[in-house]
C-alpha cells in the first residue's frame, strides 16, 4: 500500500499506520521545520517497529502543494490522510492543549478555516488512484452538522469524490470526513 500523510506534524499518524499495517510505504509531508524535526526523531525511534512491520515512512519537508508540483508526491497512492490547519482566522481554539501549545501555523486556515483544506483536496485528488481513500480531519463546526461550507459539502460539490461520510470523534463531535476518489 502507498499512503500520503499531509501535515504529518510529529509523524504520529504516519508511524501508527506504518507500524500497525504490514509492508506499507508512507510519505509524510510537513512544512514546519520544528514539526519536521519531531517527526524525524519519532521516525528514528520507531525504526525497529518499522522493520518488524516491513513498512517505511519517508519524511518530505515541504508544503503539500509545492511537493505535488515538484513531483515529490506522485500517484497513484491508495490512501491520503490529512490534518490541515482548519480553525478560522480569529477564532479561539476550544481545547486547551491545542490553544496553549500548538503553533498558529498548524491551526489557522484562513477566514473560513478551509483555505488549506481546499488545497489539500486538490493534492489528494491528484495523487489518489481511482477507488483510493481520503481521510481529512476538521473542526466539529465544519462537519455535516455545520454550514454549507462544511468539509463534507465541499467534497460533495466536487465530482471527483464519492462515498463521502463524516465521522464523530470519541466525544461525539464530527471531526473526520472520508471520501473515495472516483475513476
Amino acid at each position: 500500500l502507498q499512503l500520503v500523510d499531509l501535515g504529518t506534524g510529529s509523524g504520529a499518524i504516519a508511524l501508527s499506520l506504518a507500524t500497525e499495517l504490514p509492508a506499507i510505504d508512507v510519505r509524510a509531508v510537513e512544512v514546519s521545520p520544528a514539526a519536521a524535526e519531531w517527526a524525524e526523531r519519532n521516525i528514528a525511534a520507531c525504526r525497529p517497529a518499522l522493520a518488524e512491520s516491513g513498512s517505511t515512512v519517508t519524511l518530505l519537508r515541504a508544503d503539500a502543494m509545492d511537493a505535488l508540483e515538484a513531483g515529490l508526491i506522485t500517484g497513484p497512492v491508495d490512501l491520503v490522510v490529512a490534518n490541515p490547519p482548519y480553525i478560522p482566522d480569529g477564532a479561539v481554539p476550544r481545547d486547551p492543549e491545542v490553544r496553549d501549545h500548538d503553533p498558529a501555523r498548524a491551526l489557522f486556515g484562513g477566514p473560513d478555516g478551509l483555505d488549506v483544506v481546499r488545497q489539500w483536496v486538490e493534492v489528494a485528488a491528484n495523487v489518489l488512484r481511482p477507488g483510493g481513500g481520503f481521510l481529512l480531519e476538521h473542526g466539529d463546526e465544519q462537519g455535516d452538522a455545520g454550514s454549507a461550507a462544511s468539509v463534507p459539502e465541499l467534497l460533495r460539490r466536487d465530482t471527483r469524490w464519492s462515498r463521502i461520510r463524516d465521522y464523530p470523534d470519541l466525544t461525539g463531535r464530527p471531526r473526520v470526513t472520508s471520501a473515495t476518489r472516483r475513476s
